[in-house]
């Protein structure tokens, strides 16, 4: 556990990759906040009384700062995270835990205030919430992202099982199931949307090859998933395995898919689980 835990702290950041993964870290905290401050009652939030009945009132106050941590982690993650500059991606996961500590801090600081009419504005009071925040997101925030790690590594793990053995073929089927085309994942190159149909480019005879599919590209990227052929444009899914170089930054990624050197666009939506993706 312990080897785990300096393995995991010495990887760098990005650590939540899609929005499933982010999404479940923020519901996961946002509720862990409302249940143990309605509880437990730590940092004389409600005076504690072991007698005393929570009242709805309270518990909807309880409830708004279990939101406020949902938000607060939201912008931090999706807003904050991706505008950082390229160099700062080689922070370590215990630098950018801290600085989540303190971003929480202080928007939770300023709603707490707001709430009771900013009776505790001072710097004695800030620094205090900064410990007891950090004491009750630490156990939430490292349960995820432990869970994480660990399903990563098994994932590698079983992969590794499958070394040597017959590559895995992606079976593509038209919407009225009369085409189907099976292309080995090594083979695949990228799908371009065009019109009612994908044009599926992979290689075989050493040439690249182009296959036209009736059928949308939402529903063949959604049955790709789990392999490496991500939705990373509105018109295109991108083969990782053979994306050769990339150029750009998250506002305007450009993917050259090698052998044939073809350049795939990458919308902003997408570059930033792309490039965590192509960073590991």
């Amino acid at each position: 556990m312990v080897n785990m835990l300096k393995t995991f702290l010495s990887t760098p950041i990005p650590y939540f990759q899609t929005n499933r993964e982010i999404w479940r870290y923020l519901i996961s905290s946002g509720v862990y906040t409302f249940v143990f401050l309605t509880f437990f009652q730590p940092f004389g939030v409600n005076n504690y009384d072991p007698n005393e009945t929570i009242t709805l009132f309270f518990a909807a106050l309880m409830f708004s700062m279990g939101v406020v941590v949902v938000l607060s982690l939201g912008v931090n993650e999706w807003g904050i995270r991706r505008l950082l500059p390229p160099i700062l991606k080689r922070w370590q996961v215990w630098c950018w835990f801290g600085w989540t500590m303190l971003f929480l801090a202080s928007v939770m600081f300023v709603y707490y205030n707001f709430l009771g009419n900013w009776h505790d504005l001072s710097w004695t009071s800030y620094v205090e919430f900064i410990v007891n925040i950090a004491a009750l997101s630490f156990f939430p925030i490292l349960i995820n992202l432990l869970y994480l790690n660990y399903g990563r590594t098994k994932e590698k793990t079983t992969s590794g099982q499958f070394a040597g053995l017959p590559k895995p073929l992606l079976t593509f089927t038209s919407d009225n199931q009369k085409d189907r085309l099976a292309v080995s994942v090594e083979d695949l190159y990228y799908i371009e949307a065009q019109d009612n149909y994908c044009a599926i480019y992979y290689q075989a005879e050493n040439t690249v090859k182009k296959y036209l599919i009736r059928a949308s590209l939402k529903r063949l990227g959604q049955e790709l998933s789990g392999t490496p052929v991500l939705r990373c444009h509105r018109s295109f899914l991108v083969n990782l395995m053979q994306v050769s170089t990339y150029k750009g930054n998250l506002h305007g990624l450009v993917l050259t898919v090698s052998p044939s050197l073809i350049s795939v666009p990458v919308s902003r939506s997408f570059a930033q689980q792309i490039m965590d993706k192509l960073s590991q």
